[in-house]
Protein backbone atom coordinates (compact mmCIF):
# COMPACT_ATOMS: atom_id res chain seq x y z
CA UNK A 1 0.00 0.00 0.00
CA UNK A 2 2.76 2.35 0.70
CA UNK A 3 4.52 1.89 -2.71
CA UNK A 4 1.16 2.96 -4.43
CA UNK A 5 0.70 5.97 -2.32
CA UNK A 6 4.41 6.70 -3.62
CA UNK A 7 3.64 6.31 -6.73
CA UNK A 8 0.47 8.12 -6.82
CA UNK A 9 2.63 11.11 -4.71
CA UNK A 10 5.21 11.02 -7.84
CA UNK A 11 2.38 11.25 -10.23
CA UNK A 12 0.60 14.16 -8.60
CA UNK A 13 3.85 15.81 -8.20
CA UNK A 14 4.76 15.63 -11.88
CA UNK A 15 0.96 16.52 -13.66
CA UNK A 16 1.52 20.19 -10.97
CA UNK A 17 5.09 20.55 -12.05
CA UNK A 18 3.99 20.20 -15.84
CA UNK A 19 0.58 22.18 -15.72
CA UNK A 20 2.36 25.13 -13.92
CA UNK A 21 4.90 24.95 -16.89
CA UNK A 22 1.49 24.99 -19.27
CA UNK A 23 -0.26 27.16 -17.42
CA UNK A 24 1.81 29.86 -15.95
CA UNK A 25 4.29 29.95 -19.33
CA UNK A 26 7.40 29.08 -17.37
CA UNK A 27 10.47 29.26 -20.28
CA UNK A 28 14.07 28.85 -19.26
CA UNK A 29 16.20 29.70 -22.39
CA UNK A 30 19.10 27.50 -23.03
CA UNK A 31 21.72 29.97 -23.06
CA UNK A 32 21.52 33.10 -21.14
CA UNK A 33 21.96 36.54 -23.10
CA UNK A 34 24.03 39.27 -22.71
CA UNK A 35 21.96 41.27 -24.88
CA UNK A 36 19.31 41.04 -27.78
CA UNK A 37 18.93 43.31 -30.60
CA UNK A 38 15.50 44.99 -32.10
CA UNK A 39 16.36 42.51 -35.18
CA UNK A 40 15.89 39.65 -32.63
CA UNK A 41 12.53 40.64 -31.73
CA UNK A 42 10.87 40.86 -34.86
CA UNK A 43 9.76 37.60 -34.94
CA UNK A 44 9.42 34.34 -33.42
CA UNK A 45 9.01 35.52 -29.91
CA UNK A 46 5.80 33.20 -29.00
CA UNK A 47 7.55 30.85 -27.26
CA UNK A 48 9.43 33.43 -25.33
CA UNK A 49 8.52 34.11 -21.74
CA UNK A 50 10.85 35.40 -19.87
CA UNK A 51 14.67 36.74 -21.42
CA UNK A 52 17.21 38.61 -19.62
CA UNK A 53 18.65 40.99 -21.31
CA UNK A 54 21.91 42.25 -19.15
CA UNK A 55 20.26 43.78 -16.41
CA UNK A 56 16.71 44.21 -18.16
CA UNK A 57 14.40 41.79 -17.89
CA UNK A 58 11.54 41.38 -20.85
CA UNK A 59 9.00 39.45 -19.69
CA UNK A 60 5.71 37.80 -20.79
CA UNK A 61 3.99 38.87 -17.11
CA UNK A 62 5.28 42.14 -17.75
CA UNK A 63 3.63 42.98 -21.28
CA UNK A 64 -0.20 41.31 -19.93
CA UNK A 65 0.00 43.64 -17.23
CA UNK A 66 1.01 46.51 -19.47
CA UNK A 67 -1.48 45.50 -22.43
CA UNK A 68 -4.59 45.09 -18.96
CA UNK A 69 -3.56 48.40 -18.28
CA UNK A 70 -3.04 50.25 -21.22
CA UNK A 71 -4.23 48.77 -24.28
CA UNK A 72 -7.25 46.50 -23.28
CA UNK A 73 -10.00 49.22 -23.30
CA UNK A 74 -9.37 49.09 -27.06
CA UNK A 75 -7.92 46.17 -28.35
CA UNK A 76 -9.65 42.37 -27.53
CA UNK A 77 -7.61 40.65 -25.59
CA UNK A 78 -7.83 37.32 -27.15
CA UNK A 79 -5.37 39.23 -30.02
CA UNK A 80 -7.62 37.92 -32.44
CA UNK A 81 -10.87 39.70 -32.75
CA UNK A 82 -11.03 43.74 -33.66
CA UNK A 83 -12.54 45.31 -31.13
CA UNK A 84 -12.37 49.38 -30.83
CA UNK A 85 -8.69 48.78 -32.27
CA UNK A 86 -7.26 46.76 -34.28
CA UNK A 87 -7.06 43.02 -33.61
CA UNK A 88 -2.86 42.71 -32.34
CA UNK A 89 -1.65 38.96 -33.36
CA UNK A 90 1.04 38.90 -35.75
CA UNK A 91 0.56 43.08 -35.69
CA UNK A 92 4.69 43.39 -35.89
CA UNK A 93 4.39 41.84 -39.35
CA UNK A 94 2.27 45.27 -39.93
CA UNK A 95 6.10 47.07 -39.56
CA UNK A 96 7.58 44.57 -41.67
CA UNK A 97 8.63 43.06 -38.52
CA UNK A 98 10.77 46.32 -37.63
CA UNK A 99 10.70 46.58 -34.30
CA UNK A 100 12.20 49.85 -34.34
CA UNK A 101 8.90 51.25 -36.40
CA UNK A 102 6.47 49.45 -34.19
CA UNK A 103 7.69 51.08 -30.99
CA UNK A 104 7.78 54.41 -32.75
CA UNK A 105 3.92 53.97 -33.92
CA UNK A 106 2.83 52.54 -30.21
CA UNK A 107 4.58 55.52 -28.37
CA UNK A 108 4.14 57.98 -30.48
CA UNK A 109 1.20 57.40 -33.14
CA UNK A 110 0.01 60.89 -34.74
CA UNK A 111 3.92 61.56 -35.71
CA UNK A 112 4.47 58.46 -37.11
CA UNK A 113 1.72 58.70 -39.37
CA UNK A 114 2.59 62.24 -39.98
CA UNK A 115 5.51 61.10 -41.85
CA UNK A 116 3.19 59.20 -44.17
CA UNK A 117 5.79 56.56 -45.25
CA UNK A 118 3.75 53.72 -44.30
CA UNK A 119 0.65 53.47 -46.36
CA UNK A 120 -0.78 50.20 -44.98
CA UNK A 121 -0.71 51.38 -41.29
CA UNK A 122 -2.14 54.98 -42.17
CA UNK A 123 -5.19 52.52 -44.12
CA UNK A 124 -5.77 50.43 -40.99
CA UNK A 125 -5.46 53.80 -38.96
CA UNK A 126 -8.25 55.20 -41.37
CA UNK A 127 -10.17 51.85 -41.06
CA UNK A 128 -10.48 52.06 -37.00
CA UNK A 129 -9.79 56.17 -37.33
CA UNK A 130 -12.82 57.73 -35.52
CA UNK A 131 -11.57 56.31 -31.88
CA UNK A 132 -7.85 58.37 -31.76
CA UNK A 133 -5.17 56.25 -30.47
CA UNK A 134 -3.54 57.61 -27.87
CA UNK A 135 0.60 57.64 -28.00
CA UNK A 136 2.34 55.79 -24.90
CA UNK A 137 5.73 58.11 -24.95
CA UNK A 138 6.53 57.15 -20.93
CA UNK A 139 6.80 53.46 -22.17
CA UNK A 140 10.23 52.20 -21.91
CA UNK A 141 11.83 49.62 -24.20
CA UNK A 142 11.27 46.91 -21.57
CA UNK A 143 7.96 47.06 -21.87
CA UNK A 144 7.82 47.98 -25.20
CA UNK A 145 9.33 44.32 -25.58
CA UNK A 146 7.22 43.05 -23.10
CA UNK A 147 4.00 43.83 -24.50
CA UNK A 148 5.21 42.64 -27.88
CA UNK A 149 6.50 39.33 -26.16
CA UNK A 150 2.50 39.27 -25.05
CA UNK A 151 0.98 40.05 -28.00
CA UNK A 152 2.34 38.05 -30.06
CA UNK A 153 2.35 34.86 -27.75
Amino acid sequence: MSNVSLFLGVVLLLLAVVTSILFYGIFIPAEPADELSDAQWGCGTSSLYSITAGNDSINYNIGKNVFANLCASCHNKNMIDNLTGPALSGSISRFGNDTSRYFEYVKSPHQYLSKELDPRMVSLHNEFGEVEKPGFDGLTQNELKSILLYVDR
